[in-house]
């Protein structure tokens, strides 16, 4: 029996042009999808918070676990919650103006997918930075890459590890690194790329996007 492949057997350029491509094949996910999603990252991240807790105080050394526990794990849980409690009501096209279309004139904004949304986390709060935009982008219909930072590598190895229990590497993938660089991952041509980091990073990954806009 073949194995399915995880991101650890892809390169980056492998995994984008896989989520792509699942995009194409499904650019506008139903709620019940996206809904689905959003509750399996919820699930990556409550059943193994024992795991992602004791992964965050080897990166830390002195970090309680009981702050880990809070800032990363339980803070999550709600926005999650959120996010999957309003997906239908901000799926709706948004109607501009009632007085132009008393004279028959229809407008309207519609709430399309991206594609494949890039996401780099910061080191300071591994995961409530990551997974919460990640539930965010999910919500919205799009396939999610997700770059940890390379300061908090136990955290990144127990993602690297259990993601694939739950997403398959089409919807959503934890680079290694195995995977080089943060700048190999922000000069991928995303369809949406999401920073959180220090000013001076900042600058060079708005340097390498800017290259794909």
């Amino acid at each position: 029996m073949t194995r399915t492949p995880t991101a650890r057997d892809l390169t980056l350029a492998q995994i984008l042009e896989r989520q792509q491509q699942a995009f194409l094949a499904d650019p506008q996910p139903g709620v019940k999808i996206r809904r689905d999603r959003i509750l399996r990252l919820k699930r990556l991240v409550l059943d193994n918070a024992a795991d992602l807790t004791e992964a965050m105080r080897e990166d830390y050394g002195s970090r309680p676990e009981t702050f880990s526990t809070l800032t990363d794990i339980a803070s999550s849980i709600p926005d999650l919650d959120h996010q999957r409690g309003n997906i239908k009501k901000w799926m709706r096209p948004t109607r501009v103006s009632r007085a132009l279309e008393a004279v028959g004139f229809t407008q309207q904004v519609r709430h399309d997918p991206k594609g494949v949304v890039g996401i780099i986390g910061p080191w300071n709060f591994p995961l409530y930075l990551t997974i919460v935009p990640a539930g965010s982008a999910l919500g919205a219909g799009n396939r999610v890459m997700i770059w940890p930072s390379s300061v908090t590598a136990h955290t990144t190895e127990a993602l690297c590890r259990l993601a694939p229990e739950y997403f398959a590497v089409d919807e959503l993938a934890i680079a290694g690194p195995e995977h080089g660089r943060g700048s190999d991952f922000s000069v991928l041509p995303f369809d949406h790329l999401f920073f959180t980091g220090s000013p001076g990073v900042g600058k060079s990954v708005a340097k390498d996007a800017a290259e794909n806009l």
